[in-house]
C-alpha cells in the first residue's frame, strides 16, 4: 500500500476501546441543530468534511436539497466520493476552508463544521441572509494530558482547531457579522483501554506517527484504577446566524 492507500484503510477502520465519561453524545446538539434546521428548500456546506460521517450518519442528503462537503485532504475526498456513488444531491471537493473558496457569495442556506479550521469571514460570505453557521470546536485545555507530553501536538490535535475560549470564539464571529444564536459548553472525559488505543486514535486524526520513538512518554499519562487512560475533552457547540 502507498501512503494514501494506507490513510484511506485507516479511516475505514474502526477504533475500539474508547469510551466517555459521562456517557453522552457530545454531538448531540450539533447533530439536531443540524437535522431541525433542515429544509428541502436549502443548501448545506460541509467544511473538513473528512469521509462525510456529519452528512452520512445524520441522513442530510434527504433533508437538504443539496448537500456539499469540502475537506484539504484528497483521500478523504475520495472516500466521500465513493459513499455518495448513486447520490444525485451530494457534491464533494477537495478545498481549503482556511482561504476563500471558489463557491459564490451566498451560496449556502446552511454551514457546518466539526473541529475544522475555517476563516470567519469566509463562512459568513458563503450563507444567504439568515443563514446559519453552526460549530463544534475545541476549547483551551482540550486535549491537556496528552498535549502536555507532546507540546508539538497542540496544533495539529487541539491548537489549529480551537481558538482558545469561548469569549475569543464569538467574537471572531461577530467581528465576521455573526448573530450568536447558542453556546454550549461541554466537558467530559475519554477513557481509553490502553496505550495502543490512545496511539491508534491519534494517528488517525493527525495522520501522522505521532508517538514513533516517544512512546516512553505515555508511560507518564495518568491512569484509573483499572487501567484505563483519561483524557480531557473541552468544546462548545456554536450557532451562529447572518442577519
Amino acid at each position: 500500500m502507498d501512503e494514501r492507500e494506507l490513510i484511506m484503510d485507516h479511516w475505514k477502520r474502526k477504533i475500539t476501546g474508547i469510551q466517555w465519561e459521562p456517557q453522552i453524545d457530545y454531538k448531540l446538539i450539533f447533530c439536531e441543530a443540524l437535522k431541525s434546521l433542515a429544509d428541502q428548500k436549502y443548501s448545506l456546506l460541509d467544511i473538513g468534511t473528512g469521509t462525510g460521517r456529519v452528512i452520512f450518519e445524520n441522513g442530510l442528503d434527504k433533508l437538504y436539497r443539496k448537500v456539499v462537503g469540502v475537506d484539504i485532504r484528497p483521500e478523504m475526498i475520495e472516500i466521500c466520493r465513493e459513499k455518495s456513488r448513486g447520490m444525485k444531491n451530494a457534491e464533494f471537493h477537495v478545498m481549503d476552508s482556511t482561504k476563500q473558496t471558489g463557491f459564490q457569495a451566498g451560496s449556502f442556506d446552511v454551514v457546518s463544521a466539526m473541529f475544522p479550521p475555517f476563516d470567519a469571514k469566509e463562512m459568513y460570505r458563503l450563507l444567504n441572509r439568515g443563514g446559519y453557521f453552526i460549530l463544534l470546536s475545541s476549547l483551551k485545555g482540550d486535549h491537556k494530558e496528552v498535549v502536555s507530553r507532546f507540546p508539538d501536538m497542540d496544533q495539529v490535535a487541539a491548537g489549529k482547531y480551537s481558538f482558545g475560549t469561548v469569549k475569543s470564539l464569538n467574537t471572531a464571529l461577530r467581528n465576521a457579522g455573526f448573530k450568536i444564536v447558542l453556546s454550549n459548553i461541554m466537558r467530559y472525559l475519554w477513557l481509553f483501554r490502553d496505550e495502543e488505543v490512545l496511539k491508534q486514535f491519534y494517528e488517525k486524526i493527525t495522520f501522522t506517527k505521532v508517538f514513533d520513538g516517544r512512546e516512553q512518554r505515555l508511560a507518564g499519562l495518568t491512569r484509573n484504577i483499572d487501567g484505563r487512560i483519561p483524557v480531557t475533552r473541552f468544546l462548545c457547540t456554536t450557532i451562529a446566524r447572518k442577519a
